[in-house]
C-alpha cells in the first residue's frame, strides 16, 4: 500500500485507517456496514443491486486516485514514455517513487512556492480516496461472502461494441487487454433463468459463461443487431407535393416540387417575372398550383399576392442599382 501524509508533513504508511481520522471528518460510507444477518433476509436482485452501485462508485474513487497520482508524477518532474505505436505512456517512476519524489521536494523545499498548497491537497485527497477506495472493497467483499454461501444466476453486459452477457466479472474471455473489462449489471434479472435474461437482453449470452445453454441462445451482437435493423420497417420516402406538365412559347415544360415551399417559391417566381418584366407564364398552370398549395394549408391567397408584391419591389429595386451601377441609368 502507498505511503502517503498529511497536509502538515507527517508521512503516513496505512491510508486505510486514515480515511475519517487525519481530518475531524466523518465519513457517512466508511460507517456504512452491513450485517450479515440483514443481508441472508434480502434477495439477491437487493444485494446486487447494492454491488452495482459499490462497482460504480469503487470505479470513480479509482479514478480519483489515478488522476491524484497522475498530478504527482508532474510534481516530481516525471514524463511518459511511448513505445512503438502505442498512445499509451508510461510513467518512469512507480507510483510509490513519485509520491516518496515528492515528499522529499517538500521536506527540502525544493518544490516551487505556488505549488506547495495544491501538492499539499493532492496528497490529503489521495488519502481520502484511498480509504475509501477500502471501504468500499470491505462492502463488496460483506456482500460477495454472501453470494458465495448461496450463489444465484447474474447477468453482466460487456460495454463494449461487441459485448456478450457474463455470469461473472472473471470469465476467462475478458480482462485479456490492456484494460480491465467494463461491464454493465442487470441486478434486476439477478437469479432469474437464462430465458428470462434473454427475454430482456437478447441471444447474447457468453458461450463460456454459460456452455448450457442452447445455441441460438449465444450469438454474435453484431449478427444481432443487423437482424434487428433489417426487421424494422423502412422508413416511407413521401412523394413530391406536385408535378406539372405545361407548355410555354411553344416548348413543353415539366416542374417536379418535392416540398410545398418549393412550388410557393416557383409561383412567386413566376408570377413576379411575369408583373415586372412581362415574362410569358402559363396562366392555368400557376393557378393549379397556386390552388394545390392553398388546399394544403400551405399558404392563403392574401399572403402568396403579399410575397409576388414584396418579389417585384426587390427585382425592380435590384435591376436599378445594377443599371446604375452600369452607368445605364443616373
Amino acid at each position: 500500500m502507498h505511503g502517503a501524509r498529511n497536509p502538515s508533513g507527517r508521512k503516513f504508511e496505512n491510508l486505510s485507517a486514515l480515511c475519517c481520522a487525519p481530518w475531524g471528518v466523518c465519513y457517512d460510507k466508511c460507517m456504512n456496514t452491513t450485517a450479515t444477518a440483514q443481508l441472508a433476509d434480502q434477495t439477491p436482485a437487493q444485494i446486487d443491486t447494492q454491488l452495482a452501485a459499490l462497482y460504480s462508485e469503487k470505479a470513480k474513487i479509482a479514478q480519483t486516485i489515478e488522476h491524484a497520482y497522475s498530478t504527482l508524477h508532474y510534481k516530481a518532474n516525471d514524463k511518459k514514455r511511448y513505445y512503438g505505436r502505442s498512445r499509451v505512456g508510461m510513467w518512469t517512476m512507480t507510483d510509490q517513487q513519485a509520491l516518496d519524489t515528492v515528499h522529499a521536494m517538500l521536506d527540502a523545499g525544493t518544490l516551487a512556492p505556488y505549488d506547495v498548497t495544491s501538492t499539499q491537497q493532492t496528497l490529503a485527497n489521495l488519502v481520502v480516496a484511498q480509504g475509501q477506495l477500502n471501504q468500499a472493497k470491505t462492502q463488496i467483499a460483506e456482500l460477495d461472502a454472501e453470494y458465495m454461501r448461496r450463489p444465484w444466476s447474474r447477468f453482466l453486459e460487456v460495454t463494449s461494441s461487441n459485448g456478450h452477457i457474463h455470469s461473472s466479472m472473471f470469465c476467462s474471455t475478458c480482462n485479456n487487454g490492456k484494460q480491465m473489462t467494463e461491464f454493465a449489471w442487470h441486478p434486476q434479472l439477478s437469479g432469474l433463468t437464462e430465458a428470462e435474461a434473454v427475454a430482456q437482453l437478447g441471444p447474447l449470452l457468453c458461450s463460456t459463461c454459460f456452455a448450457s445453454a442452447p445455441v441460438e441462445w449465444k450469438r454474435d451482437r453484431a449478427d444481432v443487431n443487423r437482424e434487428r435493423k433489417a426487421a424494422q420497417p423502412k422508413p416511407v420516402k413521401a412523394g413530391p407535393f406536385a408535378s406539372i406538365s405545361y407548355i410555354t412559347n411553344g416548348y413543353p415544360q415539366r416542374e417536379t416540387f418535392k416540398t410545398a415551399q418549393m412550388a410557393q417559391n416557383w409561383v412567386v417566381k413566376e408570377r413576379a417575372e411575369h408583373e415586372a418584366y412581362g415574362y410569358a407564364i402559363c396562366i392555368e398552370t400557376v393557378s393549379e398550383v397556386t390552388e394545390m398549395l392553398i388546399a394544403a394549408g400551405f399558404v392563403t391567397q392574401e399572403v402568396l399576392d403579399a410575397k409576388v408584391a414584396a418579389k417585384v419591389k426587390r427585382d425592380k429595386r435590384e435591376g436599378e442599382k445594377h443599371a446604375r451601377a452600369l452607368g445605364l441609368i443616373k
